[in-house]
């Protein structure tokens, strides 16, 4: 398993044979967020409503509705959503050894695909039939995790590294207060180190400098900000937590090479 979960909290799941499964819904606000975590066995979802921002291991992801995705067990991750507009979910945990299915995916994955909804909408609803086919619920959990193994070839696997534990307090707190004003010498303080430590730790975990890094996540919630809601770019700018319209247009332009205007118009283009 992942050793990035060492600090992260443990939701164990009670999984049922034969396929040793579990299933359920989730309402996911940032208030109904908890901490990065992780769980003993694999967790595949469907986003069915909403979008928000998807934290793995280092990396930060946006998600919106039709997103599938699958979190090893082990991972350390978490989704959020604005709780104005929170994100509709539904999840099937299965631990695949037990279930007699090979995998060899190590990352986490989130990928709007088509065939993958359509799997997982099967696979769900056979497993809340009281009548369960279990030969059925085997070929298309079999079939799902089948398409993720082939899927993951394309997607960059994220870094290992043995400092992750230690700045997890701090991308914990980054995922829940972007939206507001954060320094590093606070961070520093919740991961109960120096700020020079701090500072070389984070970028080692992390691949990039701590603010270097908020300002990342302040982008991709932009992004999907920009992307699904008719909010005014001004709005936007101040509800992902940039001090000026100037510095938001900055700071989006450098990790989209395009301006916040411009990444609008041509994502309402595509979704026509």
């Amino acid at each position: 398993m992942n050793t990035e979960r060492s600090d992260a909290l443990f939701q164990p799941q009670n999984l049922i044979p034969p396929l040793y499964t579990e299933h359920t819904t989730w309402v996911n606000g940032n208030r109904t967020a908890s901490d990065m975590h992780w769980h003993n066995c694999a967790e595949i979802g469907l986003c069915t409503s909403g979008s928000g921002l998807f934290f793995v291991g280092n990396r930060v992801r946006s998600f919106t509705k039709g997103c599938v995705t699958f979190m090893p067990g082990g991972l350390a991750h978490i989704a959020q959503s604005p709780d104005d507009s929170p994100s509709e979910w539904k999840f099937i945990f299965v631990d695949l050894e037990k279930a007699g299915i090979p995998c060899n995916i190590s990352d986490g994955l989130i990928i709007p695909h088509r065939d993958l909804r359509s799997l997982f909408s099967m696979l769900f609803d056979s497993l809340s039939d009281e009548r369960q086919d279990a030969e059925l619920s085997f070929c298309l959990m079999k079939c799902i995790v089948l398409t993720f193994s082939r899927l993951s070839d394309s997607v960059p696997a994220a870094a290992q590294t043995h400092h992750f534990r230690t700045v997890l307090p701090a991308v914990n707190h980054i995922q829940k207060n972007y939206g507001s004003a954060i320094t590093v010498s606070e961070l520093a303080k919740i991961c109960g180190i120096s700020v020079s430590l701090f500072h070389r730790t984070f970028r080692s975990a992390i691949g990039m400098p701590p603010m270097e890094y908020v300002n990342y996540v302040r982008s991709q919630s932009a992004e999907n900000l920009l992307a699904f809601t008719d909010m005014r770019i001004i709005d936007i700018s101040e509800a992902s937590g940039f001090e000026s319209l100037s510095s938001f247009s900055r700071q989006f332009r450098k990790y989209n090479l395009i301006s916040p205007g411009g990444f609008r118009k041509r994502k309402r283009a595509e979704n026509r």
